[in-house]
């Protein structure tokens, strides 16, 4: 249960990531909606044929030069920005999943995206996928839906889904191989150019796969309208419920084509002379109607409810939910934001909210809870196909060209209202403001209950949380190791290798050592004007947190905040017993705990005799040491690779039973950054006693540094147990019985 409920908690915490990875194109939308819902909505308006009289002045006024520039220009500024969500999601994702390094990551997204729809137009152009052959030039009709142009290439319509796939998969590329070493002859590649490459490579599959999946689904959900086009009001329920819940995968295309343009809707059309027509698709026969408008001016019930059947009932619904209920929704989450966040968050909510009821575009407001509260998403889905039913029920005659915003609510409800037709606009207005606030108490309600990571509650901004916890002590560590190496303003230069962390400094009279072994330093040396203080393997962690502090990626603030969140100790860590524990021969009395192999060629040593006090007083843990003859080394005990040191010199082996095993080739061979070393393993990878762990160029290195002496060390032994050599000297690699772990 226990690995149940943390499976759940960090896929939740990946959702909340996807979800605030989102808020930086959010933030564009509600400004690219306003352009896009006023130009679209007008321009479509001048272009209905027939159009009634009541529009002529309108449409006159709309078709002025200038006013038609405008608005034209308007409509395709806006256009673009939705037209390229995809992309502005892939790129979005990767950066907000990436652990460092996003710019890679939103360049892996970006080629990912490329790639895939690249791939996946090439399976359709060769007719392989379960559409046939597919191209620009030859879509048959029932397939018009399953197809759009992304980035000027002819693709399955994956709309915003192919986006989050692109970036999900950057993301997760990214982490892990940014920091690859590859062979020398390949090193140019390596690193952060190796991420594109990657992911590219694993977009042309994930392309190819769906090409054949995507088929599949998109045939599904035209069974399942055909199926809801038969249930009446249950069935407006269920499209409606359904149309919304599509839409973050990109498959209502799919869903609401059918209905607004194809004979799956037959429209029962009223012409002025009395009689009727049939016009295929609900969104085509109303305007069909629109053209003849005269013909419902003081109609009856009856005749209404028959126009509405296969016209506006796919349509009005949206109206109360989109001008009205996401209102409620954005002051709901507003309400629950923290007080901090508040000016932020009202910012971001009231703009996507007015342009929701503005223009009926609703993803700038839906993406800000769909991540990170999917129930809620689920909730105003169902809630969508209320308003739909409802709608349905009372005969709301009001239908639209772009979406259910107070435009085309002013165009296609008041407008024919005003010229006599009873379009029932007021129900729109008085079931928009129950919806409201429904939607406001319903998500106040789960906000609370659940305490969802809605705008403004994420977890960063309480400092306490789990996921939190660790980085605020990364910042309270650094920041107090920085004041007791005597402040910004005394460091020279800052590195670290896997044992400890090296400081240039102008004043090593400024540095308070016993501060430093307070905050968990088994030891600080002094080297010259530098000091070395041992942090085993956070030192690196250390450094990093050091820079960002330094060089302004911290904010005093943000310091501050940590400070207070932390209430435990930093470190609970104990200095190292030293090596005077350490036995050179095997008593035989103890229990054997684990035994290891010898791990390279050479001649065995005590740490005593390493020339490097860091090890030999052991402030690193118990261990051995081996003078090597020949550069290879090997796993000396089956477990799993915890690190290998981007400058290969260091690797570290969790073993079965827990010990850690950190084998250190030579001494201050960190600086040479990788030269001669060669790694044949990686982080996360099973290894086998006798495994090739590095091959390192001792006649390329023996000159360069101060001994090639290997430290093999056990940071993290218990107080009874020890480490046993039966005897010191010449070994061979792999050599079994010279050294073990007893208790």
């Amino acid at each position: 249960m226990k690995q149940e409920s943390n499976r759940m908690s960090n896929a939740f915490g990946i959702l909340q990531r996807v979800g605030k990875a989102f808020m930086l194109p959010i933030a564009l939308l509600p400004a690219a909606g306003i352009l896009l819902g006023v130009g679209g909505a007008l321009l479509n308006v001048a272009a209905l044929e027939n159009p009634p009289a009541i529009y002529e002045g309108l449409i006159s006024f709309i078709n002025l030069r200038g006013v038609t520039v405008a608005l034209t220009v308007m409509r395709n500024v806006g256009d673009i920005v939705f037209g390229n969500l995809p992309l502005l999601f892939a790129i979005g994702i990767a950066v907000g999943l990436a652990n460092s390094d996003k710019g890679t990551a939103a360049l892996a997204g970006a080629v990912g995206f490329i790639i895939m729809h690249t791939a996946i137009s090439t399976m359709l152009g060769l007719g392989v996928t379960p559409l046939g052959i597919l191209t620009p030039d030859h879509t048959p009709a029932q397939y018009s839906s399953y197809v759009s142009t992304t980035l000027g290439i002819f693709t399955l319509n994956l709309s915003v889904f192919g986006g989050m796939i692109a970036g999900i998969i950057a993301s997760i590329l990214h982490n892990r191989y940014h920091k690859i070493q590859l062979p020398q002859v390949l090193g140019f590649f390596g690193g952060s150019r190796f991420v594109p490459i990657v992911t590219a490579v694993v977009m042309l599959v994930v392309g190819v796969i769906l090409s054949f999946i995507w088929p599949v689904v998109q045939n599904g959900i035209a069974v399942i309208a055909k199926w809801v086009n038969e249930l009446g009001a249950l069935g407006t329920f269920l499209y409606g419920t359904i149309e919304r819940g599509l839409i973050p995968v990109g498959l209502h295309h799919v869903f609401y084509t059918p209905f607004w343009y194809t004979a799956f809707v037959e429209g029962t059309v009223f012409l002025p002379n009395g009689a009727t027509t049939i016009v295929d698709g609900a969104n085509t026969a109303y305007f069909a109607q629109l053209s003849n408008m005269s013909a419902l001016v003081g109609a009856d019930a009856v005749t209404m409810a028959q126009v509405v059947q296969g016209t506006t009932r796919f349509m009005a619904g949206k109206f109360p939910f989109m001008i009205f209920g996401l209102g409620g929704a954005a002051l709901a989450m507003y309400k629950n934001a923290r007080p901090e966040k508040k000016a932020y968050v009202g910012g971001l909510l009231a703009s996507a909210a007015l342009t929701a009821a503005v223009t009926g575009i609703t993803e700038p407001i839906e993406f800000t809870f769909l991540f990170v509260a999917p129930i809620l998403y689920a909730i105003h889905s169902v809630i969508a196909g209320l308003s739909y039913m409802i709608m349905d029920l009372l005969n709301v005659f009001v239908g639209m060209t772009f979406s259910g915003g107070l435009i085309d609510f002013a165009l296609f409800g008041l407008l024919p209202a005003g010229a006599g037709v009873p379009t029932r606009w007021y129900y729109i207005i008085v079931v928009g403001i129950v919806f409201f606030a429904i939607y406001y108490l319903i998500f106040d309600f789960f906000i609370r209950r659940l305490n969802l990571k809605t705008p403004g509650r994420e977890d960063e901004d309480d400092g306490v949380t789990e996921d939190s916890k660790g980085a605020a002590k990364g910042i309270v560590l650094a920041a107090r190791v920085l004041a007791a190496l005597g402040g910004q303003q005394n460091i020279k230069n800052i590195d670290a290798c896997i044992t400890r962390l090296r400081v240039g400094l102008h004043n090593k009279n400024e540095v308070d050592k016993e501060a430093l072994k307070a905050l968990g330093a088994t030891g600080v040396l002094e080297v010259g004007d530098n000091v070395q203080a041992i942090f085993g393997g956070r030192s690196d962690n250390i450094k990093n947190d050091i820079l960002d502090i330094m060089e302004g990626r911290v904010k005093p603030e943000d310091i501050d905040i940590a400070m207070g969140s932390v209430q435990e100790e930093i470190s609970k860590s104990q200095p190292v017993k030293s090596a005077s524990f350490e036995m050179t021969k095997g008593d035989g009395h103890g229990k054997i705990v684990e035994s290891l192999l010898i791990p390279m060629k050479g001649e065995l040593l005590t740490l005593k005799e390493i020339p490097d006090p860091v090890f030999s007083e052991g402030m690193m843990g118990q261990g051995f040491a081996i003078k090597p003859t020949e550069g290879k080394l090997y796993a000396p005990i089956d477990g799993t690779i915890l690190t290998v040191f981007p400058s290969k010199h260091a690797i570290v082996i969790q073993t079965k039973k827990g010990h850690e095993v950190l084998m250190h080739f030579g001494l201050d061979t960190i600086l040479l950054k990788g030269e001669g070393f060669t790694t044949h393993v990686e982080e996360g990878q099973e290894v086998n006693a006798g495994d090739l762990l590095l091959t390192v160029d001792i006649d390329a290195i023996v000159d360069k540094v101060p001994s090639l002496i290997t430290p093999i060390v056990f940071p993290n032994l218990k107080d009874d147990e020890k480490v046993s050599l039966s005897e010191t000297g010449p070994v061979d690699a792999k050599m079994k019985g010279r050294v073990v772990i007893e208790k």
